[in-house]
């Protein structure tokens, strides 16, 4: 799959990635009422600005040029990659080099609610 910077054209694909893939990965993590409430279909006002001032990255089909995923480092120039992963995430994020530093919440305003998470470290 090809990896391209993000532009502000590709928010909404890439907000109705994100949800999907929330609501699908975590339906079975966190009550569907702190998922629906977590990733509503109306794109944040933000949610645009957001990725014209980081570092969004795409992931796209093969051979489509359509977004398929997405994601955004929110710094540079580090030395190690440490990130909050859903209960469900944290075997794949296991397999691929991150280890667990602890567990704890992650206050989602969005979902108005606190979620379980673990943070994750992985060496770059």
């Amino acid at each position: 799959m090809p990896v391209r910077l993000a532009c502000p054209d590709d928010a909404e694909i890439l907000w109705e990635i994100r949800n999907q893939a929330i609501r699908h990965g975590c339906k079975n993590t966190y009550g569907i009422d702190i998922v629906m409430a977590w990733t509503p279909d109306q794109m944040p006002p933000g949610y645009r600005k957001a990725i014209a001032e980081n570092p969004f990255y795409v992931a796209e089909a093969h051979g489509l040029g359509t977004p398929a995923a997405t994601g955004y480092l929110e710094s540079r120039g580090f030395k190690e990659i440490i990130l909050s992963s859903t209960p469900n995430a944290f075997e794949f994020y296991k397999r691929n080099g991150f280890s667990l530093v602890k567990e704890g919440l992650y206050r989602s305003e969005m979902a108005n609610a606190d979620l379980h998470c673990m943070e994750m470290r992985c060496a770059l």
